[in-house]
C-alpha cells in the first residue's frame, strides 16, 4: 500500500525493435493500419506495471477483494449471525402486516432479520448484524414488542393445589344433593377435580414451560411447610 501523501509518476515506454517512422502496415477492408506494440505503463514508485499494481494499493488479492452479496447489499463479508430467542407464537408481531414491522426494525437497527415460517415452529429468529450495538438495539426492540403482545394474551397455564380429600368430597356430595335440580350439573365441578388456583401463567414455548417446572420443583419441598396450619376450606 502506498504511504499517505506519496507521489508517483508514470512514463510511456514503446517496446524496443519497433520502428515508429516506418511501422508494419496491415490492410483491413481497404483501410491501412499501422501496427505498434501496445505501450506498457511503468510505475516509478516500485517498478511494477499498472496491472501488477492494481491490487497492491488495497493490500488484497483479487480473490479476497470481491464483495459478497447479502439480500441486495454488497458487503465485504463483515456480517455476523446470531439466534435471538423469540417464541414462534410472537413471530407474527415481529413481521407485521405485509412485513412492515420487520422492515422498520431492520432500517432502524441496520440489521437483517430472518423469521422462520409458521409451520417450522422455531422459537428464535436469526439476526445478521455488523456490530454489537446494532444487535443490542434490535434485541431491546424485539423484547419490547414481545412483552407488549404477551400482556394482551390470555393465560395458558395455571398453578393449583388439589383439595379433593375424602372429607371435602363427601361434603360436596351432600351440598349437591341438598340443591337438587336448582343447580345445573354442568355448573358443578367434579369432586376429583377440586382445587385452589394459586396463580396463572403465560407460557408460549416448551422452554418457558420447562423453566416454570424447574422453579416449582425447586420450591416443592417448602410448599407443605408454607401451607401448614394456614390452609382451610369450608363448604
Amino acid at each position: 500500500m502506498l504511504p499517505y501523501g506519496a507521489k508517483t509518476s508514470c512514463k510511456m515506454q514503446i517496446d524496443e525493435g519497433v520502428d515508429i517512422l516506418d511501422p508494419e502496415i496491415k490492410c483491413i477492408n481497404g483501410s491501412s493500419y499501422r501496427i505498434l506494440c501496445p505501450p506498457t505503463i511503468t510505475n516509478r514508485y516500485n517498478g511494477k506495471t499498472a496491472k501488477e499494481q492494481s491490487y497492491d494499493v488495497y493490500e488484497d488479492e483479487p480473490s479476497t477483494c470481491k464483495a459478497s452479496r447479502t439480500e441486495g447489499k454488497f458487503v465485504k463479508d463483515e456480517w455476523q449471525s446470531a439466534e435471538l430467542y423469540t417464541p414462534s407464537y410472537f413471530h407474527k408481531y415481529l413481521v407485521g402486516k405485509a412485513g412492515t414491522v420487520k422492515k422498520r426494525l431492520e432500517n432502524e437497527t441496520g440489521t437483517q432479520i430472518n423469521v422462520p415460517k409458521p409451520h417450522e415452529k422455531k422459537d428464535f429468529i436469526t439476526v445478521k448484524y455488523r456490530n454489537e450495538s446494532s444487535f443490542s438495539s434490535l434485541e431491546v426492540r424485539v423484547e419490547s414488542i414481545v412483552s407488549s403482545a404477551r400482556k394482551r394474551e390470555r393465560p395458558t397455564h395455571f398453578i393449583s393445589i388439589p383439595v379433593a380429600s375424602e372429607e371435602i368430597t363427601a361434603n360436596l356430595k351432600k351440598f349437591q344433593d341438598l340443591c337438587g335440580n336448582k343447580i345445573h350439573p354442568h355448573k358443578v365441578q367434579f369432586p376429583s377435580k377440586l382445587h385452589l388456583t394459586v396463580g396463572v401463567l403465560k407460557l408460549f414455548s416448551d422452554k418457558e414451560v420447562n423453566q416454570a417446572c424447574d422453579v416449582l420443583k425447586e420450591f416443592a419441598p417448602q410448599i407443605p411447610y408454607i401451607l401448614r396450619g394456614k390452609l382451610s376450606v369450608v363448604l
